[in-house]
């Protein structure tokens, strides 16, 4: 179905987000993408048609640069710097996206102010060894017994995994049981990236045996997993063993 500069705004912005899922972006993402775009949008069909107005009586054509910049003001009024940075990205991509579908004849979030956000130096571990540092704190005992359930394996294998082959969060969380190849000695973590790209890692000695000594654990915790179930089966898991 065709599209045209009259169209309700929401209709718009779900023609958008489906092409996002059909992209393969994460829930999150998407979730994310509707909450900036939509939010703003109330703003700007209040400050349009009055305090009872909603998002679903704005119009694409209602959006010039005036109503955009209000709008923004609007959100900025009860959102951070860094969230309104977030939904500036998404409106312009938003827009680049009717751009490309002749819906408009430019983007129009050129006229819309971006906040600059700091440039902010990275936290850093003050330590002579900050890796033995970190190491020491994962594997330390919690003075709290009955408060905590410490891992204290699971911990250090995390802490050891980060530190030595510098894997982002999600690649961590994305590691299978059987993410771990090879014999021993000369094992290999396979690994997932960005892109869906595969690649392979390396694992030194002694991260092979912090990793072996977490596996140990986790069996005697909470029993090994089914050959059939390695595959999807999530390397860490909670100290109750929720995966």
């Amino acid at each position: 179905m065709s599209r045209s500069p009259d169209d309700a705004f929401v209709a718009l912005v779900e023609d958008y987000l489906a092409g996002l899922q059909a992209a393969k972006r994460s829930t999150h993402t998407v979730e994310g993408y509707r909450y900036d775009l939509l939010g703003t949008g109330a703003r700007i069909a209040r400050d349009l048609h009055g305090a009872e107005a909603g998002v679903i009586e704005l119009r694409l054509s209602e959006l010039d640069q005036r109503a955009l910049r209000r709008g923004f003001a609007a959100w900025a009024a009860d959102h951070a710097e860094g969230s309104i940075a977030r939904a500036w990205g998404v409106w312009h991509r938003f827009f680049a996206f009717l751009v490309d579908g002749e819906l408009l004849g430019r983007n129009p979030m050129r006229a819309v102010p971006k906040p600059k956000l700091p440039h902010s130096a990275p936290r850093s571990i003050r330590h002579q060894n900050p890796v033995q540092a970190l190491l020491d704190a994962a594997a330390a005992p919690d003075p709290r017994p009955k408060l905590t359930r410490r891992w204290p394996e699971r911990a250090v294998a995390l802490a050891a995994t980060f530190s030595v082959t510098g894997l982002r969060l999600a690649e961590v969380i994305a590691l299978n049981l059987n993410s771990l190849t090879g014999p021993a000695g000369a094992r290999r973590l396979q690994v997932t990236g960005k892109g869906k790209r595969d690649r392979a890692i390396p694992i030194q000695p002694g991260l092979e045996a912090i990793i072996d000594r977490y596996l140990l654990i986790r069996v005697k915790r909470h029993g090994a997993a089914a050959p059939s179930r390695t595959r999807t089966r999530p390397c860490s898991c909670t100290t109750t063993g929720r995966e």
